[in-house]
């Protein structure tokens, strides 16, 4: 339109932008430091909670170092993190599915070996992961579809969703099944695995499964977030 713009140039490609990022940027303020602490506080990188349910399956896939990981929006995008450093790749909402369709293909085309493994949560798969799992299987895309139903939506605040039983009000309502969903998408049944993610065990026989396969592949991890309170009390110790 013969607009004079800038853009690129100056903002950022990568990370996110604040006030600070975008004053620096346009008028070449750089923001003087605001707050001043008297004593050094060591970083604190971000890692999976304490007793998180997908510490399992993560440790488990984390032993093959022939997979490619493709993660989605959620707590459990910190698998990519130490000492864990499953996850590769973190892209929006439903590509945990969608991009693993896409790194197969491409490993199909230059021949390259390999298993790709896409993960994604219980309130993520509701929200944009069904189309992805049923592009996989019109395409016969033979990706392992990690779902990690932890009965909660966890990284934004404990918001139900359609697989808690109860509405975002707290009210009673019907309980939308994973399994029967990634059935009815046309996952065969002998390529569904539902796992307690505590159980290692069990665990490593459905990653291998899944690895061996050849078809589209789906592992269901069931284990509910550690911080959700009535875990919080079943783990309590009465003294």
């Amino acid at each position: 339109m013969g607009i004079d713009c800038v853009g690129k140039d100056i903002i950022p490609i990568c990370g996110e932008l604040n006030p600070d990022i975008i004053k620096e940027a346009f008028f070449g303020k750089e923001e003087k430091e605001k707050y001043k602490l008297d004593v050094n506080v060591p970083s604190r990188p971000p890692v999976l909670c304490p007793g998180c349910p997908h510490r399992g399956i993560f440790y488990v896939v984390s032993k093959y170092k022939d997979i490619v990981a493709t993660g989605d929006i959620g707590c459990y995008t910190l698998g990519m993190m130490p000492p864990l450093n499953v996850t590769d790749t973190v892209i929006c909402m439903g590509a945990g599915i969608s991009a693993a369709i896409g790194f197969e293909k491409v490993y199909k085309m230059a021949n390259r070996k390999g298993k790709i493994f896409g993960f994604v949560g219980d309130s993520t798969f509701f929200h944009s992961g069904i189309t992805g799992l049923i592009d996989a299987v019109y395409n016969q895309s033979p990706i392992v579809a990690v779902i990690l139903d932890n009965s909660i939506t966890a990284m934004t605040g404990h918001q139900a969703n359609p697989g808690t039983g109860k509405t975002i009000k707290g009210e009673i309502t019907q309980v939308v099944d994973i399994y029967s969903i990634v059935k009815a998408v046309g996952v065969k049944e002998e390529n569904i695995r539902v796992v307690d993610p505590y159980d290692l065990k069990a665990t490593e026989e459905a990653v291998k499964d899944a690895y061996n396969s050849i078809e589209p592949f789906v592992i269901i991890t069931k284990q509910p977030c550690a911080l959700i309170k009535e875990v919080q009390k079943r783990g309590q110790v009465n003294t």
